[in-house]
């Protein structure tokens, strides 16, 4: 992140590497993606004690190398479907097409947006408090892991590249940024299904 933001600084006339589809970072992020899903069927088909997780990963760095080459588009030049005018060439196009439709209900219907978050916080605080003691006792066994660590990483910089891609805030900078943060989510994905091929494992 740092080395990105140094040459987004220092060469402004070279950030379309950065920013630009098809350019490196995002290249980059596909080439790590990729090697993921590789590298997880080879770990299945070794064998592991640690199938579902890499089963997960192995679907996720596919659909994650999908999702950086827009699902083959441009390579194809396939005609993408919309969804209320958003085009889907992308995972994360849901997550725009959720926001347009939230924000509809928020300007319409804002009595039923207040609704539906109370029932949905209701929801999720009486699982919280009922499965609690199993929550615990799963994340004090696996907080400390490699994988675990991996993955909240991946989770946590897809979450805040998918925030910048909602466009909340308008700063240019920013695209680079999004750009830096998935090609860091692939890479600790990556690290992830590498750690779970040599993890012991969890104590009960």
């Amino acid at each position: 992140m740092l080395i990105g933001s140094l040459f987004y600084l220092l060469f402004p006339d070279y950030r379309t590497y950065l920013i630009k589809e098809d350019s490196l970072i995002e290249n980059l992020s596909a080439i790590s993606y990729l090697s993921t899903f590789f590298l997880s069927s080879i770990f299945l088909f070794k064998g592991t004690q640690h199938k579902k997780p890499l089963i997960l990963i192995a679907f996720l760095g596919l659909l994650g190398c999908l999702d950086e080459i827009s699902f083959g588009e441009r390579l194809f030049k396939l005609n993408m479907p919309r969804i209320n005018g958003v085009k889907l060439d992308s995972a994360h196009d849901f997550v725009s097409i959720g926001q347009k439709e939230i924000t509809k209900l928020a300007n319409n219907d804002p009595n039923y947006l207040f609704l539906l978050l109370g029932i949905g916080g209701i929801v999720l605080a009486t699982v919280t408090f009922r499965y609690k003691k199993q929550l615990k006792q799963a994340l004090s066994n696996v907080y400390y892991e490699p994988p675990f660590i991996l993955g909240f990483l991946f989770i946590l910089l897809l979450c805040l590249a998918l925030l910048i891609d909602l466009g909340l805030v308008d700063y240019y900078a920013l695209r680079a940024i999004e750009e830096l943060f998935e090609m860091n989510a692939a890479l600790a994905l990556f690290f992830c299904s590498f750690s779970l091929q040599k993890q012991r494992p969890c104590k009960q």
